[in-house]
């Protein structure tokens, strides 16, 4: 570094949250003091400090300085430092990133709900942006900065310092709060600054974060989710989308599973947890309630009494809606008009998986948005589809739960008499609900030398890696956004499809084969098996192109499925589709 005329002060102003003790340890200058400042007080002692100390370069870091810009001004230049020797860097961070960070912060504080600490996020970055134009105006020079070009790109020099390699730094203010509870009285005030670095303190630190906070993932205390809805007994699409969130979230999940209430012992279990929400509610910490809201009588009443307890929290409340008839069981179906309209008023957000399938109510608009649901990532995964070779015999799949409704009778008479001109195979089995009807169908399977039968699959990528054409006959009214139709356009498989409430508008665009009834079903089979190969093969690969652009990853839909249930995209519609393609 060359030789300056005068002292040379590098200033951290940056937000909250923003990475500020990182650079502040990675930033070498001559002058550095132990610890960054926490009040007012403590910055211009540095500051004094560091003239007395005859250094030619220093640094002190005050995170939150940036939301006085009139005051630090005034203080720097109360202590004779202008703008000819000193330099500001204004540190910023991703602004979701920042915010979660902000939320286990501020939730260790205190027990704001997240609506009021969103807002209060919101307040800081307008005076930051604000803190900024006031400081570039009165003459300062300026350095923006992103913590994540630091992290995953970090230069060897800032402003002309070194800029060395250290690990990850904690703040110790956060350190100690999740052990000492509601101490911002003390946090706040003269006396931590004496003892926060006291042997006793960093021996309890260390103590907390070794033996007790590496039990539970620090990320997951960000956020603390109640999830109402269902995760064990017979999957379904609702199910999986429930299981993948209680599994992959990085929030800290409270679990209140809906399996097994309508047995006979269903009554005590939601008793309990009745009394589970209580307790969570009383003692515990509920920053947001995931609701799979049920669209039935049953469910309606069961999703009030659960929820019931947990509002003494007043949490942010989001339904996640997953069938295609919610407007006509809340507004067209008769009876539980007073329940419907309090459980609709205590919910903040209402997330639909598919825009053709949100509501259309005037009231509900405005607290609607729309996530469309996932492609799992085994299919997303999968690798271009196989062409058909000469002489071939192409395979048409069925796959589902021998469910009433889900058509497995027209895949049964579409294969009779066609083995010559096609393979055939099921995958599946009986359902919990309907064991005489599945146990029927199975025994009739087993009697059909024409179909290969595969049972159920834990991983059903065996089974589109082996068929062409995959028909869903079916014509539940519920049936919204079905993923076998998306598993199968990701293997690259063409999915034959019965024209059946809303799924043609839902589908609108993909490579899908559409029937009406058992007969046009018939007429579509034969029309596929008489088209030339390279037709097949490019429906195929259209259909893998098509899903991918319009639908996310499990990865993306996690991150926004987060981020609309702390209310960081209300307003907004489904995530960018068209950018993910790949």
């Amino acid at each position: 570094m060359g030789s300056v005329e005068q002292p040379r002060l590098v200033i951290i102003a940056g937000k909250r949250k923003a990475g500020t003790t990182f650079l502040f340890h990675a930033l070498r200058t001559d002058w550095h003091p132990a610890l960054k400042d926490r009040s007012w007080h403590e910055m211009r002692a540095q500051v004094d400090e560091f003239r007395a100390s005859g250094a030619s370069s220093g640094v002190v870091a005050k995170a939150d300085a940036i939301y006085d810009a009139q005051r630090l001004d005034a203080e720097l230049r109360a202590l004779g430092v202008s703008p000819d020797c000193a330099e500001m860097i204004l540190l910023d961070r991703d602004p979701w990133e920042r915010f979660l960070s902000f939320i286990g912060h501020e939730k260790k504080l205190g027990q704001r709900p997240i609506e009021a600490l969103r807002d209060a996020f919101n307040s800081e970055e307008t005076a930051a942006a604000e803190g900024r134009k006031a400081l570039a105006s009165s003459g300062w020079k300026v350095t923006d900065i992103r913590y994540e070009d630091l992290k995953d790109n970090p230069p060897n020099a800032l402003l002309g310092l070194p800029l060395g390699r250290v690990a990850e730094q904690r703040n110790s203010r956060g350190e100690m709060l999740p052990f000492f509870g509601l101490i911002r009285r003390l946090v706040e005030s003269s006396l931590y600054g004496k003892i926060r670095e006291t042997r006793a303190i960093v021996a309890l630190k260390s103590f907390y974060y070794t033996k007790i906070a590496h039990r539970s993932d620090v990320k997951n205390g960000f956020v603390h989710a109640v999830v109402l809805g269902s995760v064990a007994g017979p999957m379904d699409g609702q199910r999986r989308i429930t299981g993948m969130f209680v599994r992959r979230s990085s929030f800290r999940i409270s679990l209140i599973d809906f399996v097994n209430h309508r047995r006979w012992w269903g009554g005590l279990k939601i008793t309990s947890q009745v009394l589970q929400g209580i307790l969570l509610a009383l003692f515990g910490r509920v920053d947001v309630v995931y609701l799979a809201i049920s669209r039935s009588n049953f469910g309606l009443i069961r999703d009030f009494l659960l929820l019931s307890p947990l509002m003494l929290y007043n949490p942010r409340v989001v339904a996640h809606v997953h069938g295609a008839e919610f407007d006509d069981y809340y507004f067209k179906t008769p009876g539980f008009h007073w329940l419907k309209s309090k459980q609709l008023g205590r919910v903040d957000q209402l997330l639909f998986i598919h825009e053709q399938l949100q509501s259309q109510a005037p009231d509900i608009a405005s607290k609607s948005n729309v996530l469309r649901n996932p492609v799992p990532d085994f299919a997303r995964a999968a690798r271009p589809a196989k062409p058909l070779e000469v002489g071939q015999r192409p395979t048409f799949g069925f796959i589902s739960a021998f469910v009433p409704g889900k058509g497995i009778e027209d895949f049964l008479e579409l294969a009779e008499g066609r083995a010559g001109q096609a393979r055939f195979c099921i995958a599946g089995g009986t359902h919990p609900k309907f064991l005489a009807y599945g146990t029927g169908i199975e025994d009739q399977i087993k009697t059909r030398a024409d179909i290969e039968y595969l049972g159920y699959l834990g991983d059903p990528s065996g089974f589109y890696q082996q068929v062409d054409f995959v028909v869903f006959p079916t014509s539940y009214v519920s049936e919204a956004l079905p993923g076998v139709v998306l598993e199968a356009l990701s293997f690259g498989c063409v999915p034959i499809v019965k024209r059946s409430n809303l799924l043609p508008a839902v589908f609108a665009g993909a490579p899908i084969r559409w029937f009406n009834d058992r007969e046009s079903l018939l007429s579509s089979a034969v029309s596929l098996l008489a088209q030339p190969l390279e037709h097949t093969a490019e429906l195929k690969t259209a259909g893998q192109r098509w899903v991918r652009a319009e639908f996310p990853s499990e990865a993306d839909w996690l991150e926004r499925l987060e981020r609309n249930l702390l209310g960081w995209e209300t307003g907004m519609r489904d995530f960018d589709h068209k950018s993910q393609t790949t």
